[in-house]
């Protein structure tokens, strides 16, 4: 059984698969996730991780606390490109995102690791390339990223986050990304949500993250 099954089993074996302390990990960040347009609040994410990161588990909750989805991600293998299990309480529904063959692959929210890996690069202005596979699709997606300086606060690196294909471009919207200088944490993310509403659609949402030792830096 590998570790992120076994903290899975961990979780159910508890018997509170929608008790919000029902982690057995230490918390790591918080984050408040709203649509975009509205502004109306739609869910909270919490994490939880080992103190050597390799382990961590995201908790999705309405606003009454209850846990509406679970992702366990494990990086034991690769700091970009763990494994990963998400399982959705309201659809009885489990899916598994195994890391594909080969290196150079970054896999859902590896994405955050790849980030602190290329700080330099993105830094210097330069636009990064990268296959990335989020939960929910078979196979990996060209993309690149790069710094954007307009209305970006001096202490934050701003990226934007966009589908590397000119014909793909043309319909995917960007994501965009705040994170602080000094911390090299996420501290906003806008874009698709990776957690579908009660219509089945994935909507547009704006997350901002705190973290316990850095909550004043939030934009």
């Amino acid at each position: 059984m590998t570790s992120v099954l076994r903290l899975i089993a961990v979780v159910l074996a508890a018997g509170l698969p929608a008790i919000a302390s029902a982690s057995t990990l230490p918390l790591f960040a918080t984050g408040e996730a709203y649509a975009s347009q509205s502004g109306e609040f739609l869910y909270r994410e919490v994490h939880f991780c080992r103190e050597d990161g390799l382990l961590c588990e995201v908790q999705y909750r309405d606003g009454d606390g209850g846990v509406l989805a679970t992702k366990f991600l494990d990086y034991q293998r690769s700091a970009v490109a763990p494994q990963v299990v998400l399982q959705v309480e309201r659809l009885q529904e489990k899916r598994e995102l195994l890391p594909p063959d080969g290196a150079g692959h970054v896999v859902d929210a590896g994405f955050d690791n790849y980030v602190r890996s290329q700080w330099d690069a993105l830094l210097a202005d330069e636009r990064v390339t990268f296959s990335f596979q989020p939960m929910g699709f078979d196979r990996p997606f060209a993309m690149r990223a790069e710094a954007e300086t307009e209305g970006c606060d001096a202490k934050h690196l701003c990226l934007l986050v966009r589908v590397d294909s000119w014909l793909l471009g043309l319909v995917a919207k960007p994501l965009q990304l705040v994170y602080s200088r000094e911390s090299r944490r996420l501290l906003q993310y806008s874009g698709v949500s990776n957690l579908r509403n009660a219509e089945g659609e994935t909507p547009v949402v704006d997350i901002r993250y705190s973290y316990p030792a850095m909550a004043a830096e939030m934009p």
